[in-house]
């Protein structure tokens, strides 16, 4: 159960007229973007690449590039006890 303080704050912060208006402001900012909804929403919407994007809003990405990614390590330094497995 909340202290009598706690609930007095929260009461005070349900009057102020500051705190009515962020809580009206929190749904509007920080909601998902609706892909299909015919609006492409960027950042969060964006061009359609592979699995990625929401190509109905946004259509797909035309300025593609392969790349080769080599990955090389060298764990011959790495001590034995980092090494073991369960």
């Amino acid at each position: 159960n909340p202290s009598p303080a706690a609930l007095e704050r929260k009461l005070a912060m349900q009057k102020h007229p500051y705190y009515r208006w962020m809580e009206t402001q929190l749904d509007a900012i920080w909601t998902d973007p609706i892909c299909g909804n015919g609006v492409c929403e960027p950042p969060f919407e964006f061009p359609a690449f592979a699995t990625l994007g929401c190509q109905v809003d946004c259509g797909a990405e035309l300025d593609t590039r392969e790349v080769i990614v080599l990955i090389q390590a060298d764990f011959s330094k790495v001590p034995a006890e980092l090494m073991a497995f369960p």
